[in-house]
């Protein structure tokens, strides 16, 4: 019984009132989420925002994104929205909270995933699919050839300095890898 008195009089009336007050007002708010942070922030220019994330979906299929690009669009779309504002700065720490708040991260491209045809795959698919599945899954094969470059180092490196490049050895194995659909037979590399 104690326990609940204390608890009671641990939570003003006047802060329960306050805080469904600004219910509404937390609700509406533009905020950029992170959940491990404990003070949400508004973004100060939310057009921008908006403008330089759909630009960036547009432009990742057809070039190379690079965070320098980034900031040079991101100030030619503040120059049309914001004209005469002087105090904008496309920062590294802008950058990075950018890409953050938007899921934009480095990849590695596949240089030959991007050159197939979907389309026609596409097309494709269901005969292939049908044919196949008059066939046991034991029966059914698939083969695929990988390049191992046994030799050559790695191209990222920890060091306390900046380290000169060497001739890269491109030596080559051409590996084939080989499985029935059901994986109850596995074929040597």
């Amino acid at each position: 019984m104690w326990m609940k008195e204390k608890l009671d009089k641990s939570v003003m009336q006047g802060m329960i009132s306050k805080t469904l007050k600004r219910t509404a007002v937390f609700l509406a708010a533009d905020v950029e989420v992170d959940s491990k942070r404990q003070r949400q922030r508004k973004v100060t220019y939310p057009q921008l925002e908006e403008r330089l994330f759909e630009w960036v979906l547009n432009f990742q299929n057809s070039g190379q994104l690079n965070g320098e690009t980034l900031k040079a669009k991101a100030a030619k779309i503040a120059s049309h929205l914001y004209p005469g504002e002087t105090t904008l700065a496309f920062s590294s720490g802008w950058l990075h909270k950018f890409k953050k708040r938007h899921g934009i991260r480095q990849v590695v491209v596949h240089r030959e995933s991007g050159s197939a045809d979907i389309a026609t795959i596409e097309e494709v698919l269901p005969e292939l699919r049908q044919l196949v599945s008059s066939y046991a899954l034991d029966d059914v094969f698939n083969v695929d050839e990988t390049g191992l470059f046994f030799r050559m180092q790695a191209s990222r490196f920890l060091a306390t300095k900046q380290l000169e490049g060497k001739k890269v050895d491109k030596q080559r194995l051409t590996v084939v890898a080989c499985a029935n659909a059901s994986g109850s037979e596995k074929l040597p590399l």
